[in-house]
């Protein structure tokens, strides 16, 4: 599970990895996480008046959203392939100059 995921939640800084002791080594066996104080106060805003707040953010965009899942590599987004969901984007670090559609009419745009 550490391995797995909470590396990329510490990475994607919505998990603080050992606050207590910053300097701990990855592999020590007390390791502690704990959720990102902004990111539990984002997450308890879900389906509240400010959460629709949040999404005024990007009202305005006329591009639109475009969801992106990201991986460490294409391995790694094999093992995922049946929970992507249609009309998103895969990015992979290790070919990090390509994104992958996955299906429909929607897409970023042209070369």
């Amino acid at each position: 599970m550490r391995r797995q995921t909470l590396h990329q939640f510490v990475d994607a800084a919505l998990v603080v990895a050992n606050p207590d002791d910053p300097s701990r080594p990855v592999n020590s066996r007390k390791n502690v996480y704990q959720i990102d104080e902004r990111a539990f106060a984002l997450l308890r805003q879900v389906g509240t008046p400010q959460w629709d707040q949040l999404k005024a953010l990007f009202a305005k965009s006329l591009a639109g959203l475009v969801y992106v899942s990201c991986f460490t590599s294409r391995a790694e987004m094999r093992k995922y392939l049946a929970n992507i969901a249609w009309e998103t984007e895969v990015w992979c670090a290790e070919d990090p100059t390509h994104l992958i559609h996955f299906n429909g009419e929607r897409f970023l745009g042209p070369y």
